[in-house]
Parts: C-alpha cells; structure tokens; sequence
C-alpha cells in the first residue's frame, strides 16, 4: 500500500517542464551559449597568441574571460537547481546528467579563472585552458539531450 502512494504521488509530477520553466531556462541558457563560444574562443587565441611560455602573457590575454565565463556558467547551474524533482522520467534523468557535466565544466573554469588571476604557473593555464576545449563538447551534448526530453511540448 505504501508503494502505491509514493506510485501516486510520482504520477503527478509532469513529464516535461512547462512554458514558464523553459522560458527561464531558455533566457540564462542564450547567455550562456553566448559566452561560452567567446570564451573558448579567447582561450585558445590566448594560448597561440602567447606561445604557453610567458604566464603574465597569457593572463592579461585573457582578462575578465573566465570571470564572466563562471558568472553565465553559475546562472545556468542555478536556474537547473531550481528544476529539481520538478519533472519525472526522461527529463529528470537528463536534467541530472546536464547538472553533472555542467559541474565538470564550472570546476575547469574555476580552474582556469584561479590560475590566470593568481599568474603563478603557465603551464596550469595552458592545462586548464585545454581542458575547457575538451569539456565543453559533453555540457554542449547534455544541453541537447535536456532540451530533448523536457521541453514543453506544442
């Protein structure tokens, strides 16, 4: 009987996120996909610019790029959070493996962010610089599967 309720109770939550929560999503999502592309962009302009040798170099090349890379990346997570057993099946698994790739990608901005404001060794921006370049690809093909499976339908 107890199995039932809690059957019950999971059968009213919905299958998909609806128009206000996608459109939330949709808002923090554009920003992200609006500097994330920029962002790997300087990266890798950064790391041939400067040749991965000279720290300070690559540091003023990349300015305030991880800074408001991990201010988009933060938003995004944010906005996620709030969906959190909001949904059932397909879009809650999604949900959960866009939260884990998103994740992964905020610490290797972290990363990068800490060694270019702290300019101690090149060779850790060029590693977490190169990382960001490798990472992106899973958020990019979470995002997909997320939209795939929550948003709402026509």
């Amino acid at each position: 009987m107890l199995l039932l309720g809690g059957g019950a109770a999971w059968a009213r939550i919905p299958m998909r996120l609806d128009q206000s929560q996608w459109t939330a999503y949709q808002k923090v999502n554009a920003a992200f996909r609006e500097q994330t592309p920029k962002s790997i962009a300087r990266f890798r302009y950064c790391l041939s610019k400067t040749t991965g040798l000279d720290a300070r170099a690559m540091a003023k090349c990349f300015g305030n790029t991880a800074d408001r890379e991990l201010t988009a990346t933060e938003n995004l997570s944010a906005q996620l959070h709030k969906f959190e057993r909001k949904t059932a099946g397909p879009c809650n698994s999604s949900l959960t493996g866009y939260q884990y790739e998103l994740r992964g990608w905020q610490s290797v901005i972290t990363g990068v962010q800490r060694s270019v404001h702290r300019v101690g060794n090149a060779a850790t921006i060029v590693t977490q610089a190169r990382l960001a370049a490798l990472v992106y690809p899973k958020v990019a093909k979470s995002a997909a599967a997320f939209a795939a499976a929550c948003k709402p339908k026509s």
